[in-house]
């Protein structure tokens, strides 16, 4: 087997990237022109036993009212499928007694308070929830004015502790138990239209022989291992990047791949 023509290849590669970034089915951020939270990455895939990160974002944050006020605090309200996925955590000693944390980073968003904030979480191994929040403090006007645009809000670790798939979703109403939901407010207490895009923790194989490292979504990573075997031959069907098991790894191979670009699965 060998390779040639590499050069010619990532210039095919990137112009049919470009050309066929549209036809994702799915857009992985929040509505133009709403305020947003997102869960990235947007799809997870991972073994049992092990760890992942998501980060929780927050886009496009418009100060509201008149005069015009941004987030003053926010409350984040998880859930998940416990037989599948779990905080990640880590103990600790307290006075003599064994405490279990969940693993949350608070994020950066903010760090630039002029008095600084505090924050809290709450987390149930049990039901496959957890509740996390940050409110700035002071009362001062520069305090009134909140924050805007984007920014980190918190990192959260899961443990994959068995076989499936789950969504990761951010919670938005008070529809079903817990009764606990996800909201950004304003120094006075009010709260402040927003968009969600959840993710999805992924272990049913992708339906797609185009996605050829298997976490569910078609993109770049799938179009290098197309250039990365080009020219390659062998046996129909021996080699994953001959997607049309003609024998070789080709034009055909590419375009099947850039065809489906952006297209992700999710159960």
């Amino acid at each position: 087997m060998k390779v040639r023509g590499t050069k010619t290849v990532w210039t095919i590669v990137l112009s049919l990237a470009l050309m066929c970034a549209c036809l994702s089915v799915r857009n992985v951020s929040a509505s133009p022109g709403l305020p947003g939270l997102v869960v990235e990455p947007y799809i997870v895939s991972a073994d049992v036993g092990t760890t992942f990160t998501v980060d929780i974002i927050v886009e496009n944050l418009e100060p509201i009212g008149f005069p015009p006020v941004g987030c003053y605090g926010y409350q984040i309200h998880l859930e998940w499928d416990p037989a599948v996925l779990n905080f990640s955590s880590h103990y600790y000693d307290y006075f003599g007694k064994t405490v279990t944390v969940a693993h949350i980073t608070v994020g950066d968003f903010f760090a630039d308070a002029p008095h600084g904030s505090n924050d809290f979480s709450y987390f149930s191994y049990v039901y496959g929830t957890a509740e996390f929040g940050e409110s700035m403090l002071g009362d001062a006007p520069e305090d009134r004015e909140g924050m805007s645009g984007n920014g980190w809000i918190a990192t959260c670790e899961f443990k994959v502790v068995g076989t499936g798939s789950s969504v990761i979703d951010i919670k938005t109403g008070y529809d079903e138990e817990p009764y606990a939901t996800t909201f950004l407010m304003t120094y006075y207490d009010e709260e402040m239209e927003l968009d969600v895009v959840n993710a999805y923790f992924i272990k049913v194989p992708s339906p797609w022989a185009t996605d050829l490292n298997q976490d569910g979504r078609i993109d770049m990573r799938d179009i290098a291992r197309v250039g990365r075997k080009w020219g390659w031959t062998g046996t129909p069907g021996e080699i994953p990047e001959d997607i049309d098991e003609d024998g070789d790894v080709d034009i055909e191979d590419l375009s099947a791949v850039a065809t489906h670009y952006g297209t992700q699965y999710y159960p």
